[in-house]
């Protein structure tokens, strides 16, 4: 069976909504749940929301110059936010790390931008102009993601491969799956 979600008025048909009234949002089990409105569920956040103008910290300086920057000086900033992220991941407790909003945005980006790279490079099988990488990515964007302007996901448009995993043991895991309630 699929999921059904659906927005329902929470009022009769013949009334007016009350000015606070909530949307009412029905799933499989077709129990009416009331719930916050779904835009702010649906709403993608901000970097501007996740390192506020008052936040100076190594990370959300990197980040902001880098969504400010393009192509190799980009990469460059992301860089030094990917750094930023993986020494705070070694010295501090990780379950507060990844709860940082700045973390929680650079995890989604650089989501997005690793999808974009495998689909754009066939998971790196096809050879690409880094300094023309953003034409691919534009044109991936603009097909699978129309609702949003492809100039407002920077990571995804800058050209920066995976890390490639080292070739020498180690006792610390390198691989982590994550899971974005």
């Amino acid at each position: 069976m699929a999921t059904a979600l659906a927005l329902v008025p929470a009022c009769g048909v013949d009334q007016d909504p009350a000015p606070a009234a909530a949307p009412v949002v029905a799933g499989d089990d077709q129990e009416l749940i009331v719930a916050d409105p779904l835009a702010k569920f649906a709403g993608v956040q901000e970097l501007d929301s996740a390192c506020p103008s008052t936040r100076n910290d190594t990370l959300c300086n990197a980040l902001r110059n880098g969504v400010r920057a393009q192509g190799a000086q980009a990469a460059s900033w992301f860089e030094g936010a990917r750094a930023a992220i993986a020494q705070r991941i070694e010295s501090e407790n990780r379950e507060v790390v990844v709860k940082d909003s700045a973390v929680r945005w650079w995890l989604r980006e650089r989501s997005l931008a690793l999808q974009v790279w495998n689909h754009g490079t066939a998971r790196g099988s096809l050879a690409t102009d880094p300094s023309q990488w953003w034409k691919t990515a534009d044109a991936i964007l603009a097909k699978n993601y129309p609702t949003y302007a492809p100039s407002s996901m920077t990571l995804a448009r800058t050209w920066m491969p995976p890390v490639q995993k080292a070739t020498t043991a180690c006792s610390k895991a390198r691989e982590a799956l994550l899971v974005f309630p």
